[in-house]
């Protein structure tokens, strides 16, 4: 999609650091994308971390069909066993939830099938130890993760019931009316948490944008689509992660609680 070029555009101008770091998880997968289902050559090994996995379903609260799956930032650096911690936060926010985090790495970033299909292979794997197939998949993405709840709404093989995009930018993606076009991405919600005080990504660029996505996407939607699309807005609000956990924990939290 000519949309998408963009989004090299963006990775010759800023470096995009990941600021989200916690425990690391209790389970690694070693995953594998075929070329058969990404267009690849051959196929490719990822890691992903997993959270939660051993306790999951102890507790009556327990969703026992949901998987939260968290997108890291820096998703071109060459630490390419970032999703092994990188998830650990969200994984203490959500004690509830198995919580799951691939690797993005260099040319294996998250806008390509490579790493999308990672994503769906781990899926597979926690499905398969669990006993139980996964109907409710929640999407997590901070800076340029964001991107990778994008990339996964679009070409992962599951339905995802909610999205959160924390201090994104979504110009990187393409045109927002463009964009909100896609079938895919007319179902589900969508929430944007954006900050006032972000050093990489000015309000005046990503509220216009995020505006005018969730307008497009409302107007393109069927009657009967479970779409919903909003954004949270902190005047004060800075780029990372712990500026959000430390102080907009509750809207974090906000979709996972919703039935």
């Amino acid at each position: 999609m000519k949309f998408f070029k963009s989004v090299w555009a963006l990775f010759l101008v800023v470096g995009l650091a990941a600021s989200c770091w916690g425990s690391s998880a209790e389970d690694t997968l070693n995953v594998v994308a075929y070329g058969s289902a990404s267009g690849m050559s051959a196929p490719k090994k990822g890691l992903v971390g997993v959270w939660n996995l051993k306790s999951y379903g102890q507790n009556k609260g327990d969703d026992h069909r949901s998987v939260a799956v968290w997108f890291h930032g820096g998703m071109t650096s060459g630490n390419c066993e970032k999703g092994l911690v990188a998830g650990g936060d969200m994984a203490e926010l959500l004690p509830g939830f198995i919580v799951m985090s691939a690797s993005a790495c260099k040319q294996d970033h998250w806008v390509t099938p490579v790493a999308v299909g990672w994503v769906d292979a781990a899926l597979d794997s926690i499905a398969g130890r669990r006993g139980y197939p996964i109907d409710n998949i929640y999407l997590v993405g901070i800076s340029d993760g964001a991107l990778g709840v994008m990339a996964y709404s679009l070409w992962g093989r599951r339905q995802v019931k909610s999205r959160l995009l924390i201090s994104s930018y979504g110009a990187a993606f393409g045109d927002a009316a463009e964009i909100a076009r896609e079938r895919r991405l007319q179902t589900g919600r969508w929430r944007f948490i954006q900050g006032g005080s972000d050093r990489l990504y000015p309000a005046d660029v990503t509220v216009p944008w995020i505006t005018r996505f969730c307008n497009s996407l409302d107007q393109g939607a069927e009657a009967n689509s479970s779409l919903q699309c909003d954004m949270k807005f902190d005047p004060a609000g800075e780029h990372d992660w712990s500026y959000w956990k430390s102080h907009q924990k509750d809207w974090i939290l906000e979709i996972f609680n919703e039935k």
